[in-house]
């Protein structure tokens, strides 16, 4: 029987920004058409209850202003509960149009001008930019490299806390790197935050996407009520189930006052009032998803194996190890590629397109970020372009 998620679509004329090109997001000179497999979005259609919600909703013909319902509520609630044993309440959710919205939105409500907040790199992008695009300073904690993948030191971490330092911004699982967090480094974590007055703000975004079948994420607000009462956590169903377009994402926010000074920000930015198309994608995603995700995750752990074999002898590539996200974290050092030449000679030489390194800091110029959520065959043909490129000599 075919699987779904071999289905050649036709990208040609959907003015997705993964597969336009030419592309404001490269430079002319780059290969012509290169395959894509940058930007975290899936090449999957999305479950077929989510395709037939937003038909019914099109159908109708009434695109009014909208809010939550209780029976959408009810969903994110019995999903939170089911799929990661956390039982959330109905007043602590907050709607957003995403997760990087949220970001600026909550480093604008609870940081002032000048004023820190706390990353670990390698990390997503706009970790950095909605901190400094409002005009607030960034410290960092690096996550330390070991032969395994990265690990997380406790004393490094609360010693780049600042007098100034008032958010943390946790990214649970981790963004690239494919880190699912140990609840004794969530509690270092939440303990050193909590002495520091530090509010934890977790990115959950991928809470969903569990590679390693014997890997669980622990939601960070789900420790104890100390943690949950310090923290914001921040979901959505975009990165699950591929709608990330329809602009919508879930806040927990257990603590009143937290979530009191968020809402008026978002009314004060006129942001309080929901995508209607993307709540009703949102319910229909949470009540009938579950099947279609758990054929997903096996085709990504197929994919992932793939690209694992791919890369495991005879190049000068490496594939740090993960147990999440349908995202790789490729170190390209051992090539004697120079960094400033990486992303040309991919683009050019390999005719693959992954993200830069450089987004995830600085520092990672000779990194890469590949997206693995795609048909296995086209994933088999850019694995051929790496392989070919940088062969051991």
């Amino acid at each position: 029987m075919a699987c779904r998620f071999d289905e050649v679509i036709d990208f040609s004329h959907s003015h997705l920004l993964k597969w336009e090109y030419p592309s404001p997001y490269l430079p002319h000179s780059t290969a012509q058409a290169p395959l894509p497999l940058w930007i975290a979005d899936m090449d999957f259609t999305c479950p077929d209850e989510v395709q037939q919600a937003l038909h019914d909703a099109v159908n109708q013909g009434v695109f009014g202003y909208t809010r939550a319902s209780d029976t959408l509520f009810d969903a994110i609630i019995q999903w939170q509960s089911d799929h990661h044993g956390w039982k959330i309440h109905e007043d602590w959710i907050m709607q957003s149009p995403g997760v990087v919205n949220s970001l600026s939105m909550i480093v604008q409500t609870f940081t002032q001008p000048g004023e820190a907040v706390l990353i670990q790199p390698p990390v997503y992008g706009p970790f950095y930019h909605s901190v400094t695009m409002n005009g607030r300073q960034v410290v960092t904690a690096p996550l330390i490299e070991i032969a395994s993948g990265y690990t997380f030191d406790p004393e490094a971490f609360e010693r780049a806390i600042t007098p100034t330092t008032r958010l943390f911004f946790l990214c649970n699982p981790h963004n690239p790197t494919g880190h699912v967090w140990r609840r004794d480094e969530l509690l270092a974590i939440g303990e050193i935050c909590q002495r520091h007055g530090v509010i934890v703000v977790a990115d959950e975004i991928h809470q969903d996407l569990i590679i390693n079948p014997t890997a669980r994420h622990q939601p960070f607000a789900s420790i104890n009520d100390e943690f949950a009462d310090n923290s914001i956590t921040c979901t959505s169903p975009s990165k699950t189930f591929n709608l990330a377009g329809l602009q919508t994402s879930n806040l927990f926010i257990p603590n009143k006052s937290l979530r009191d000074r968020l809402k008026r920000t978002y009314a004060c930015c006129s942001l309080h009032i929901p995508n209607m198309l993307g709540l009703v994608a949102c319910e229909a995603a949470y009540r009938h998803g579950g099947p279609w995700l758990s054929v997903l995750l096996d085709y990504l752990r197929g994919n992932r194996a793939l690209l694992q074999a791919s890369l495991a002898t005879g190049v000068s590539v490496r594939l740090f190890d993960a147990d999440a996200l349908y995202l790789g974290w490729l170190d390209f050092r051992a090539s004697g590629i120079a960094p400033v030449d990486l992303q040309p000679t991919l683009l050019k030489q390999a005719g693959v397109w992954l993200d830069d390194g450089a987004k995830f800091g600085p520092e990672y110029a000779g990194f890469a970020r590949i997206n693995f959520a795609c048909r296995r065959e086209l994933l088999r043909s850019a694995l051929a372009r790496i392989t070919d490129t940088f062969k051991m000599q």
